[in-house]
């Protein structure tokens, strides 16, 4: 059950990404061909007129190296253990820091990959639930790698997040755990994610530097032996 609401959610993700990639960068808006590659990561806090209050990352990293080992980085980097080539199910548990003490989220994380002539995408579909409150999140996100238009050598991956809260429109939730879902919690979890972000932004050029400089030894190599 829980996997087939997971292919439900990546197939809207997908379906609004086909539209959103077709003449524009999914996250800035701009056109890529006069996009300089430049590392951000922006949080924006929103109100959706449906989900309530809305929690979007846009993250932009440019890599060192060309699209093929790029994408091969950014994969390894999502989906160190897994079944299929080109897909990922995991189950795993979060730990969050907050004002009243530790809070612990149950999680499922769907991912799955397709690759084009000029570029990779990755569409995630994930759902998190706090048991001790009945509350549940879900995560809808897709990465696109792209070659940067100013440098061929360069490749840029961008990532745009939505995170919400699930809201039951059978249910009338009071303000105070309306209040503690969107605020407490929340917060916590655009925290969370905004360190992750950074963290994985330089994990992600620092592996792109290491694969210049094993690239620039054997090239030097070759040249030296012949």
């Amino acid at each position: 059950m829980a996997i087939a609401q997971y292919r439900e959610r990546l197939e809207k993700v997908n379906g609004a990404l086909q539209g959103l990639l077709q003449k524009r960068s999914v996250l800035s808006g701009m056109d890529y061909h006069t996009v300089a590659p430049a590392i951000s990561c922006d949080m924006r806090i929103k109100q959706d007129p449906r989900r309530g209050k809305m929690i979007e990352f846009v993250t932009s990293t440019p890599m060192s190296c060309s699209l093929e080992d790029d994408s091969e980085i950014v994969w390894k980097e999502l989906s160190t253990y897994r079944e299929y080539p080109d897909k990922l199910y995991r189950c795993f548990v979060m730990s969050l820091k907050s004002p009243s003490g530790m809070l612990e989220l149950d999680g499922v994380q769907y991912l799955e990959k397709f690759e084009e002539m000029d570029r990779t995408i990755v569409a995630v579909a994930e759902r998190m639930v706090l048991p001790s409150k009945s509350l549940q999140y879900w995560n809808e996100s897709w990465l696109t790698i792209t070659p940067a238009a100013s440098d061929a050598g360069v490749a840029v991956v961008e990532i745009f997040l939505q995170l919400y809260l699930e809201r039951d429109d059978g249910l009338v939730a009071c303000p105070e755990d309306l209040a503690y879902a969107q605020d407490v919690v929340m917060g916590c979890l655009g925290n969370t994610l905004r360190k992750f972000f950074q963290t994985q932004q330089n994990s992600l050029m620092e592996k792109a530097g290491r694969v210049i400089v094993a690239s620039t030894l054997s090239d030097s190599v070759a040249r030296y032996t012949t």
